[in-house]
C-alpha cells in the first residue's frame, strides 16, 4: 500500500513539474519576443462600447457647435 501512495505522489509531482516547465518555457518565449510582440496589457482604443459612445457624443457635440457657429 505504501508503494501505491508513493506512485500516486510521483505522478502528481511529474504533472506539476510538466506544468512548471511549460510555464517557464512560456515565460522564456515572452522574454525573447518582448521587443517584437505588442504588449498585452495595452487596451485597444475604443474597445468598449462606453468609449465608442463617449467619442460619438463628443464628436456630435463638436460638429453641431461648429455648424451653429457658422450660421
Amino acid at each position: 500500500m505504501f508503494n501505491i501512495v508513493i506512485g500516486v505522489k510521483s505522478e502528481e509531482l511529474k504533472a506539476r513539474l510538466r506544468k512548471l516547465e511549460d510555464l517557464a518555457e512560456r515565460k522564456a518565449y515572452q522574454e525573447l519576443v518582448k521587443d517584437i510582440a505588442p504588449p498585452k496589457d495595452v487596451p485597444e482604443p475604443f474597445s468598449s462600447y462606453k468609449d465608442q459612445l463617449g467619442f460619438g457624443k463628443f464628436f456630435f457635440t463638436l460638429v453641431s457647435y461648429s455648424n451653429y457657429a457658422e450660421l
